[in-house]
């Protein structure tokens, strides 16, 4: 296993243990940028960090698998596949399955985006 793939390995298992503030303190870049679907971009690790403490917040139960991804060391791009089965106070019970994508650059996300058709009621 090479440098990128250690890296997101150490990723996906903080991810899936529900860590993600864990995540994004050690790999997201100051100035990341996040795209999801065709909404503006957001940016910054605080900001992405401030919006996924508000989430959190709000989340019941929250299962998450990665799945299907491919590392490029020489690129330093990841793509793959995200499963959130999640209950929410705000939404009740969903699942999510998203694609994405993430540029790394000095061990760190700079760039990340996420598509995604729309959140199914998991009742």
């Amino acid at each position: 296993m090479n440098g990128l793939s250690i890296l997101f390995e150490h990723y996906k298992d903080l991810v899936e243990r529900r860590a993600m503030i864990e995540a994004i303190d050690l790999y997201y870049h100051d100035h990341i940028i996040q795209y999801e679907n065709q909404n503006p971009p957001l940016e910054t690790k605080a900001l992405l960090r401030t919006k996924e403490q508000a989430v959190s917040e709000n989340m019941i139960s929250l299962d998450v698998r990665v799945y299907d991804y491919r590392v490029d060391e020489h690129q330093g791009i990841v793509t793959g596949m995200m499963d959130f089965r999640f209950e929410s106070r705000e939404l009740g019970k969903k699942r999510l399955v998203e694609q994405f994508y993430q540029k790394w650059q000095n061990g760190k996300i700079i760039e990340q985006r996420f598509s995604y058709d729309k959140v199914l009621d998991q009742n």
